[in-house]
């Protein structure tokens, strides 16, 4: 292209002699002489030394200068006159210079042809037709940036451009130039209006320029490639099977091209491009039979919508015999296709429960299609239904029918989809578990991507791309990011990619721009992050409700984020408003109530606050702790529930503090927090309810509440395994199981229409609504209640009284510290403890007691009673043992109030509801000791502890019981008619699951006694409902599973739920010779003050941590050195009537029994499942024992 044009100038010669002789500062001065100047010659003269200057500075400005001034000095000429030419000349020398300035490419062709067009004209007479048009275009003042866009002024532009062909003087390449700027006007407004005669006047224009030969390689090679495309955009708007041969033959011609000037990469591009041309060919040809397709998916429809699938599977049937086997189409009626279609029109849950219950019903002498291809469509499903429930059983059941489906398919057959897809849900499951299995499966992929020989190209990068990027979710390393970047972003520049991979490479390549942004704070990454995101945002509008649902609100979500991001770097108004409108419009879109729409609440509350618009913040957490319990019905099973719950932990704690920021009522605030929290003990709690008042007024309708309860409340099979090609297809069916998930969803459905007819009768109208404030109020009756709400802005703690609810704040709580505090807890660093709980006093149990009133030790026996009941991580620290426990002073909680524990207020009532046990009835206590257990420590105090505790059950009224096999089910069977259970050996906590949590039993490795096992029973239905659990053994309280932290799903809470009214267990290991300390001291005292009563409980076991806390201060290093001693005034006033205080002493470690095994002890002598060192003689083993009860 010519960057140069000659500018006629007529310049003095010894004028310009002197210009030419002087240095940049003489030229500026010289130039501010003539700026001024009205004379013509003087302007000219001007002119001639701004561009004398920039020729010497290449300072664009002056060149910029002269332009502007010769276009004025052009403009006020008339057209006649003979010098008129010239300066038109001038002028477009001048714009054409600074349009294209040296040492730049072809960037602004279209504003050079723009300027070449506006300076013929220029020249026209007045009156003259394009002049007018010309002048009325000015009077609109339209930007060179609407020129792209408003088609008004692209075709009004387009006659200028033509008459500039036509510019004396004007050379080949500049010549190229205009016809291209004319094929991109035209292509421009195709794309505004879609006219299909625009792109035929491009392409008309495109082959002007390629018959004219007037380009060099790369022009060429552009034009060429550009001519292509169109064809093609117009063979898909035309049905023109001709032009797409044009194009095919086109990508020939490149790759011809392009090997002539040795460009590998351009050469690689067009066979890119070629197949992709070739895929389009193959849908032209198609188009009748598709229209077909429609009207059989239409009337499928219909007959699915009456819900009767065995038609729906007949009609399918006799459709697919009128495709013949090697129908290129016979694919698209086969029953999965049908369905997955169906679905991505509708978008909708029930759409998609719908097509994985036809595919699990079908047989292998029921259909003539492919078994891999069903088995491959039914994962898919299921790997869709997961994205909107969030139930990990569909995925786990996805991941094994996709491979299932792989191995069942020969290599040289295998379809980049399924590899794709395969990759896609393996990556959400190692994301959601980090689980090996996942990682596995990855070798299955690429022995079938390297030995598959029919994928395209892209298909092999696409899928290459997608196995980096599942390294990089292993090692979140920025070099696999920009390996990841690097492999996909060129599919994009390939014209017509296959849909699927198009959006999945986006899609990647997004959250990888987001990644570098945030590792290298890259503008640029963010800048291409939100590009992509804006693309896949307007895509994802214009497609089916159901097509890609998951990345479609997902997207929003990222997208979102990328403008907070900026407006975060930069502070731009703007950009908040860009991320507020998108999360708004995801948030509000009905179609998006996945999984996902909790995190868009998310998003949405946080720009809100900013805003300041907390009360709208506060409605969207509120509605977002709604849905959480919409998608964990009664119908999921349990371990799915925990899968959801945890995905979206701490939405409860942030409702409860946006509330109270926004002004509303505490009581408001704290029933969000309680209908956020303890959901899956919740669902089980209500549905336990008592209905034997509804039983007397209202049979019916009690007995169809029995009825579903009894459906949902039963325990659901775990799936079975998919073990061979025919297990898919046996006689119930692909998914037996989904049969009895629907059965669930109807009860489910069912129960809901029973529940609002019950509460439309007279004293019924709160059935099973979340408590008034008034019956949270009535919990508190003689123990008030402190809920303290974690949160990462702001900690409260919500106080419940009989009188009032109140919430008050707590500025020296933070989060991020609970969690440090509690690994140092559990240490052996005798400092470090006593300074957590010294700390746990000063920022949480000493301003709550001080609210309620608890301000000092009380007199005499009368000791106050508190129930805490702490949200999230702090569930894993003993608010009961906080205190300044090493100095003179009664700064602690054992000294001022008896504690215990609640999950919730919620369990509290539903406890309280409960009618207590008739112990004189239920007087049966099962005693179990576990002292030797396979695969862990021996613990020789266990047979000891329970020979103390049968030794004190005739004064307790308790018959001492033993089951006839330390396992599960005699257990089981021994729990269903005893009044205490005391269970004394080792306990687990599994931290990926905590409802696998268990006691161990002979038959731990086979049959565990798990939380879920103990869920299964209804112990409180019981005419003899048990009274007390006590479980000596480790953990049987933990909350460690931070995500999970709110739901309580520990051992405690299992037998809580199973029906005991009153639980004893421990939030970390023990002790093997403590445990039998404690619980004699325990019974003892439960025995002196009036035996087993609901106040007693947590009354005997404050009096034993007491005693025990009095030895750990006498044996403290830190205690004595500061020359104190405290027992005395410590253990004074807490000798409950003719308690023996020497009793602990008789099992000691000094005594022959303690003796016997105590050396043996140190190589694991705490009741955890996990081998835990023995502990220094100075002992903390009092602090993690709870009291969980009415």
């Amino acid at each position: 292209m010519d960057r140069t044009m000659p500018i006629p100038f007529q310049i003095d010669s010894e004028m310009e002699d002197l210009i030419s002789s002087l240095d940049f500062l003489e030229l500026k001065d010289l130039a501010q002489i003539y700026k001024d100047a009205t004379d013509p010659s003087q302007i000219e003269l001007y002119i001639y030394i701004c561009h004398a200057i920039f020729e010497r500075s290449k300072i664009s400005r002056y060149l910029a200068t002269a332009t502007q001034q010769a276009q004025g000095w052009e403009m006020t000429m008339d057209s006649h006159d003979p010098d008129a030419a010239r300066r038109s000349k001038i002028q477009v020398g001048l714009t054409f210079k600074l349009m294209v300035p040296i040492g730049q490419s072809e960037k602004r062709n279209y504003e050079v042809a723009y300027n070449y067009g506006m300076a013929t004209v220029i020249r026209l007479p007045p009156g003259h037709p394009k002049k007018i048009k010309l002048e009325n275009l000015r009077g609109k003042n339209i930007s060179m940036e609407e020129f792209t866009t408003n088609v008004e002024a692209l075709e009004a532009m387009i006659p200028f451009f033509e008459t500039a062909l036509e510019f004396e003087g004007l050379s080949e390449g500049n010549r190229v130039i205009m016809l291209q700027s004319i094929a991109d006007s035209y292509n421009k407004i195709y794309e505004v209006n879609k006219s299909v005669e625009a792109l035929s006047k491009s392409i008309e224009f495109l082959e002007r320029i390629e018959k004219s030969k007037g380009s060099g390689y790369h022009r060429r090679f552009d034009i060429l490639r550009t001519l292509g495309n169109h064809l093609a955009q117009r063979a898909i708007d035309t049905t023109s099977v001709e032009d797409i041969d044009r194009a095919i033959d086109l990508s020939d011609i490149l790759v011809t091209v392009a090997e002539e000037n040795e460009a590998s990469l351009a050469v690689d591009g067009e066979a890119l491009r070629k197949a992709n041309f070739t895929d389009i060919r193959e849908q032209l040809m198609e188009r009748p039979v598709r229209k077909q397709i429609r009207i059989i998916e239409k009337e499928l429809d219909e007959i699915l919508d009456t819900g009767d699938y065995d038609k729906a599977i007949e009609y399918q049937k006799n459709v697919a015999k009128s495709f013949p086997e090697g129908h290129a189409l016979r694919p698209h009626v086969r029953m999965d296709n049908l369905l997955i279609e169906r679905y991505k029109k509708r978008g909708t849950v029930q759409a998609v429960n719908q097509a994985i219950e036809v595919l699990s019903l079908l047989k292998s002498d029921e259909t003539g299609d492919p078994l891999v291809e069903m088995i491959h469509g039914l994962g898919v499903l299921l790997a869709t239904r997961y994205t909107i429930t969030g139930q990990m059983e569909d995925l786990d059941q996805s991941i094994m029918l996709i491979r299932e489906s792989l191995e069942l398919t020969p290599l040289s057959m295998i379809p980049f989809h399924q590899l794709s897809v395969f990759l896609q849900v393996l990556g959400v499951k190692y994301t959601e578990t980090e689980t090996p299995e996942a990682l596995e499966n990855l070798e299955l992929v690429t022995q079938k991507i390297t030995s598959s020989p029919n994928l395209s190209v892209a298909e092999e990068i696409m899928l290459w791309g997608q196995m980096h990027y599942f390294r990089f979710r292993l090692t979140k390393s920025i070099e696999d990011c920009n390996n990841v970047i690097e492999i996909l972003t060129p599919l994009l520049d390939i014209e017509n990619l296959n849909g699927m991979i198009d959006k999945v490479a986006r899609d990647i390549l997004r959250g990888m721009h987001g990644v570098r942004y945030g590792h290298t704070g890259d503008i640029d990454s963010l800048e291409k992050q939100l590009k992509l995101s804006n693309y896949l945002q307007e895509d994802s509008e214009s497609g089916d409700p159901g097509n890609l649902s998951a990345l479609r609100t997902a997207g929003s979500f990222l997208t979102h984020r990328a403008y907070m991001e900026k407006y975060e770097l930069y502070h731009s108004i703007e950009d908040l408003d860009k991320a507020h409108k998108i999360i708004q419009a995801a948030w509000e879109d009905s179609e998006s109530l996945d999984m996902y729409h909790i995190i868009m609440g998310g998003g949405l509350a946080k720009i809100l606050e900013l805003k300041g618009d907390l009360q709208g913040a506060s409605k969207v957490l509120e509605e977002s702790v709604k849905h959480l319990l919409v998608i964990t019905p009664r119908s999921l099973k349990n371990t799915d529930k925990q899968s959801v719950i945890g995905r979206n932990f701490g939405l409860a704690s942030h409702a409860a503090r946006a509330f109270l920021w926004a002004g509303r009522q505490p009581y408001e605030a704290l029933q969000i927090l309680e209908l956020g929290r303890g959901i899956v003990t919740s669902l089980m709690l209500e549905i336990r309810t008592d209905v034997s008042s509804l039983e007397a007024e209202y049979p019916d309708l009690a007995k169809e509440f029995l009825h579903l309860r009894d459906v949902l409340d039963s325990p659901i099979a775990d799936s079975l395994g998919f073990g061979s090609p025919g297990f898919m297809f046996e006689n119930n069916g692909m998914i037996p199981q989904e049969a009895e998930k629907r059965k669930r969803r109807d009860a489910e459905t069912r129960l809901i229409e029973v529940t609002e007819e019950i509460r439309s009768k007279n004293g019924f109208e709160g059935f099973l609504l979340p408590h008034t404030p008034e019956q949270l109020m009535a919990a508190a009756d003689g123990c008030p209640l402190a809920i303290i709400n974690v949160e990462e802005q702001q900690c409260h703690a919500f106080l419940v009284e009989r009188h009032q609810i109140r919430a008050i704040s707590l500025p020296r709580l933070d989060k991020s510290e609970i969690a440090t505090k509690a690994t140092l807890l559990k240490g052996a660093d005798e400092s470090e403890i006593w300074d957590v709980l010294e700390w746990l006093w000063d920022v949480v149990a000493h301003p709550i007691l001080e609210a309620l009133g608890f301000t000092s030790k009380p007199e005499g026996n009368e000791w106050p009673r508190i129930r805490w009941v702490p949200t999230g991580s702090l569930s894993q620290l003993p608010l009961h043992a906080a205190g300044k426990h090493l100095d003179d002073s009664d700064e602690t909680v054992l000294d001022r109030v008896i504690s215990s524990y609640s999950l919730s207020v919620k369990t509290l009532i539903y406890g309280q509801e409960r009618k207590a046990p008739d112990l004189t009835v239920t007087n049966d206590a099962l005693l179990v000791s576990m002292s030797k257990t396979t695969g862990h420590s021996d613990l020789y105090f266990a047979e000891k502890e329970i020979e103390v505790l049968g030794g004190l059950c005739p004064a307790l009224g308790l018959t001492a019981k033993k089951p006839a096999h330390l396992q599960r089910d005699d257990v089981l069977s021994g729990l269903s008619c005893c009044g205490v259970f005391h269970f004394a050996g080792h306990g687990s906590f599994n931290r990926s699951d905590p409802s696998k949590s268990c006691l161990l039993l002979n038959d731990w490795e086979t049959a565990p006694l798990t939380v879920s096992k103990l869920w299964e029973y209804k112990l409180q239905n019981n005419p003899r409902p048990p009274f007390l659990a006590y479980l000596s053994a480790c953990s049987t309280g933990a909350n460690d599973e931070l995500r999970l932290s709110d739901e309580g799903i520990n051992l405690v809470s299992a037998y809580q739920l199973a029906g005991f009214r009153h639980v004893i267990g421990t939030l970390w290991e023990v002790d093997d010779l403590y445990c039998v300390k404690i619980a004699k001291k325990i019974y003892e005292t439960i025995r002196d003050v009036g035996g087993l009563k609901d106040e007693n409980i947590s009354l005997a076991l404050h009096t034993a941590l007491v005693a025990l806390r009095g030895e750990s201060l006498d044996n403290s290093s830190m205690r004595k050195a500061r020359g104190q001693s405290r027992l005395v005034k410590l253990t004074k006033g807490l000798e409950i009537k003719d308690v023996n205080t020497a009793a602990l002493k008789s099992v000691d470690a000094t005594s022959d029994d303690g003796k016997q095994n105590r050396e043996g002890q140190n190589k694991g002598d705490t009741r955890n499942a996990k081998m835990v060192r023995g502990k220094e003689e100075l002992n903390f083993h009092w602090v993690p024992y709870v009291h969980f009860g009415v």
